[in-house]
């Protein structure tokens, strides 16, 4: 880092292994970028089960994490159905949706603590991992590295998480985990309208029933559950257009009474929404549903439906989704579509996904797929969405209807922690700082 300041050399820190770029993020797009690629740190350094915790470097992916914790009795807090090739520490600081909201008590999670060399060449370590020794001689002592706000009231680590690898390269991090479960039971609820599935899903994260929990269409549960012996556009016929998924479990001696208890619950809870008979009535093989929560996928799992797609996705409140889902519909006759709600941050909001299929003949032409992605885009920013997480396109678009004072100020943030401009240029709003430094 200290070399490409002094030559004016812009990098591009990557950490997953190869596979289908959707983003844009890790691809350069800088005339002489170099490409830092992480993904051969691949050490896990540190499992710990009393604290539910992981240390890694930015090259593990989930393929290589989750028989790793099995073993220890764990199981990774990770987005749906994840590439086999996705580095872990990757998706936690790109801030992806868990499926399992109630574990995911703040934005930042499951990061914790992290090592960053930020764009100046410093090293720097965030949380409680910012104290005085090596992290092996602060673990000798008794710290499991699990407070991500510090040094002081000082909270970099939410800086680095989300900025698109704009501020500093993270060369390590601790990851939070959770218990495997002794007992499980999963449900599916179909709809021929999302509404029911809505009001259902509030009940069940208010009183915090479920693990996993999400919402999804006909086209993108057909796609999430297709293989290569399975056509997703035959097994979408076969279920209703709107899906809710969720699962309960339990731990020890107790763990079958607790699956059995909450079941009585829900179907108490629902029944004035829903009949019984509703539940688990899909033609969907639930070892599937199970299969698809747990492991991770050769594949992007949404490019199954066509070949290929480019996604939209924004913050939402739940109450929002029907005025969402209404205007992506307005659109349906220009291209396929579906949708994915995930509820986040122990269910306060919504991430709301709009999956714009294409890539198999009849293929739709690029300018007129950039042409629908633009304007549902603003469509939705002024219906209230909040791109938390905008890429390439998306970003020009959330920050063109930015305050000005916003856009100055994330910019002096980038003047601080990279002053030269060297790491990933363009991404979020600085695609004239680097050249202005240069």
């Amino acid at each position: 880092v200290k070399w490409a300041n002094l030559h004016g050399v812009p990098l591009l820190p990557v950490s997953s292994q190869e596979g289908l770029r959707i983003h844009g993020d890790s691809v350069p797009n800088t005339e002489g970028q170099l490409i830092v690629d992480l993904s051969p740190w691949q050490k896990i350094h540190h499992v710990d089960a009393k604290n539910r915790s992981v240390l890694l470097q930015p090259g593990v992916t989930f393929q290589q994490l989750i028989p790793r914790l099995k073993k220890k009795g764990l199981r990774p807090l990770m987005p749906l159905l994840p590439r086999a090739g996705k580095s872990v520490l990757s998706s936690g600081l790109e801030r992806e949706p868990i499926t399992i909201p109630r574990y995911h008590w703040d934005m930042g999670d499951p990061i914790l603590c992290m090592g960053v060399i930020f764009g100046t060449g410093d090293r720097f370590r965030t949380g409680s991992a910012a104290g005085p020794g090596t992290l092996k001689h602060q673990r000798k002592s008794g710290q499991a590295h699990l407070v991500p706000m510090g040094p002081t009231q000082f909270s970099p680590g939410q800086l680095i998480q989300g900025a698109q690898g704009s501020l500093g390269i993270v060369t390590w991090a601790t990851i939070k985990c959770e218990y495997m479960p002794d007992e499980t039971k999963i449900y599916h609820v179909q709809s021929s309208n999302v509404t029911s599935l809505i009001e259902i899903q509030h009940l069940l994260l208010k009183y915090r029933y479920c693990d996993e929990i999400f919402i999804m269409d006909d086209k993108n549960l057909a796609s999430l559950l297709a293989d290569d012996n399975s056509n997703p556009q035959g097994l979408s016929k076969q279920i209703q257009p709107w899906n809710l998924i969720f699962r309960t479990s339990g731990r020890g001696n107790l763990a079958e009474r607790r699956v059995k208890y909450i079941h009585d619950d829900i179907i108490e809870l629902v029944s004035p929404i829903t009949e019984m008979e509703t539940l688990n009535s899909a033609p969907v093989d639930y070892r599937e549903l199970e299969r698809v929560l747990e492991t991770t996928a050769p594949d992007q799992w949404r490019a199954r439906w066509a070949g290929n797609f480019l996604d939209i996705f924004f913050l939402a409140k739940q109450d929002s989704l029907e005025k969402y889902v209404k205007i992506a519909q307005d659109f349906k006759d220009m291209i396929d579509m579906g949708f994915y709600f995930q509820p986040v941050n122990l269910g306060t909001s919504i991430h709301c996904e709009i999956d714009l299929y294409h890539g198999k003949s009849p293929e739709i032409a690029h300018e007129k797929l950039i042409d629908i992605h633009d304007s549902l885009v603003d469509r939705c920013l002024k219906a209230g969405a909040f791109f938390s997480r905008p890429y390439l396109l998306t970003a020009k678009q959330v920050f063109s209807a930015c305050d000005v004072k916003n856009v100055k100020l994330l910019n002096k943030i980038k003047q601080l922690f990279d002053p030269m401009g060297i790491l990933n240029p363009g991404v979020l709003c600085f695609d004239d700082f680097f050249q202005e430094r240069r």
